[in-house]
């Protein structure tokens, strides 16, 4: 190559390379808006982190009580099965099943005839012993005067006394059996122990019953009783005397209260739990007596009463596993200066979503109620107000169409609305 080619390619190489060197590289070129955004969002972070959002509640001291859930059905506080004491047949029959009767109201009566003639045959024997004990006093009197008189001896005097109490004697047999014969009369009537309801009766006119099987079921309704299975946990902690609350759904949730009565000392052999009874006043002016034999009841049986306690949103504890993961540690975490504080608690008794902390917590502490399994210790915070309820969705143009627009097909075939028919976005 000569000299007057060398020139030329030496200056367009040098070209070259002064243009090269002032074009931007790849990756270096001009400045980019959202990468300079989200640097200065990251430097207005501080440490790289992003506050997070929780929500709080003021650590506060109130009344707890700790109570058991427990279904129980109603039963009366009082029943009893009536039937006769002697056979025979029925003559008479009151009461019928679901009336009400009082004590003394007589239930049924049966033949007594022979009950009848019994009794007189005891009148008769009375009226012979008296007759026999008025003729006897009557020679003991005479004898009394002839010995007086010294007509006639001792041993005449001594027979008539005894003649008399011979005849005091008979009397009374007779009385005794005059007593015998009313009390069989009387066991011919069957009257009602009890106040209360007929729950049933199981006899008819006309048949012939005996001793054994009850023939009516009378049941005390004023006072309900609600028994309820306690386990033995929790048996401790049930004392008589202690006010229970109560729901019954079949009377539309109605809210009664009644009281433990009776606290047994023997557990059921199978499910080990204690049948405690509840009573219920079922009087008009409480319950207008409207409570029934059967009837399903839900009670609240206070166990404890703690007047002054830290009381929190149980989800606000968080288990924590220890090092060797052979044991929890309870947790809380706090909100103070903008940042997490992690706390270790010790909690007591529990009543559904409340829970008592013994340990770590006193009144007037921001307490971390969402968001606390998402932070740790000194993580950065920010307190929100906690969220209201969902907004209810809002119907889209296919389930909710323009009425009021929509016009009368012409050709068959529906109008279509003035308003766009495209979806609606729903907003939750």
């Amino acid at each position: 190559m000569n000299n007057s080619m060398i020139a030329p390619v030496l200056m367009l190489g040098l070209a070259l390379g002064v243009f090269g060197c002032n074009k931007p590289a790849d990756g270096d070129g001009a400045k980019d808006p959202a990468g300079a955004q989200a640097g200065d969002k990251k430097a207005a972070a501080g440490d790289g982190k992003h506050a997070t959002a929780v929500e709080v509640q003021t650590v506060s001291r109130a009344p707890f009580a700790r109570t058991l859930q427990v279904p129980g059905k109603f039963t009366p506080t009082r029943t009893v099965r009536v039937g006769v004491e002697v056979p025979g047949r029925l003559l008479e029959l009151f009461g019928e099943a679901g009336s009400t009767v009082k004590k003394g109201d007589l239930l049924l009566r049966l033949d007594d005839t022979m009950a009848r003639a019994q009794l007189a045959q005891a009148d008769a024997a009375i009226s012979q012993a008296d007759a026999a004990v008025a003729m006897a006093l009557n020679t003991a009197r005479r004898s009394e005067k002839l010995f007086a008189a010294k007509v006639i001896d001792r041993a005449r005097i001594d027979q008539a006394r005894m003649a008399l109490k011979q005849a005091q004697a008979a009397r009374k047999v007779a009385a005794a059996g005059r007593k015998v014969a009313v009390a069989s009369m009387l066991k011919l009537r069957v009257e009602s122990p009890v106040s209360g309801v007929v729950m049933k009766r199981s006899a008819e006119l006309g048949e012939i019953v005996g001793p054994g099987a009850p023939l009516f079921v009378v049941g005390q309704f004023d006072k309900m009783k609600l028994v309820l299975d306690v386990p033995e946990r929790d048996i401790g902690s049930v004392m008589v005397g202690a006010p229970v609350d109560l729901t019954v759904a079949s009377l539309g949730d109605r809210q009664l209260t009644g009281s433990v009565t009776r606290v047994p000392r023997q557990a059921h052999t199978k499910t080990r739990t204690f049948p405690v009874e509840v009573t219920v006043d079922n009087t008009v002016g409480k319950t207008g007596g409207k409570l029934r034999a059967g009837m399903m009841a839900r009670a609240a049986l206070v166990l404890e009463k703690l007047p002054d306690q830290v009381v929190v949103p149980v989800d606000a504890l968080v288990d924590e596993p220890t090092a060797t993961l052979s044991a929890v540690t309870t947790v809380v975490f706090l909100a103070k200066d903008g940042k997490a504080q992690r706390r270790v608690v010790v909690s007591a008794a529990t009543q559904g979503d409340r829970v008592v902390i013994t340990q770590g917590l006193r009144g007037g502490e921001k307490l971390i109620v969402v968001g606390q399994r998402r932070v740790v210790h000194g993580d950065r915070i920010r307190v929100v107000e906690p969220k209201l309820a969902p907004a209810k969705k809002k119907p889209s143009a296919v389930q909710a169409p323009d009425l009021a627009n929509a016009r009368k097909p012409t050709d068959g075939k529906p109008a279509k609305s003035k308003k766009d028919t495209k979806p609606v976005a729903l907003v939750n």
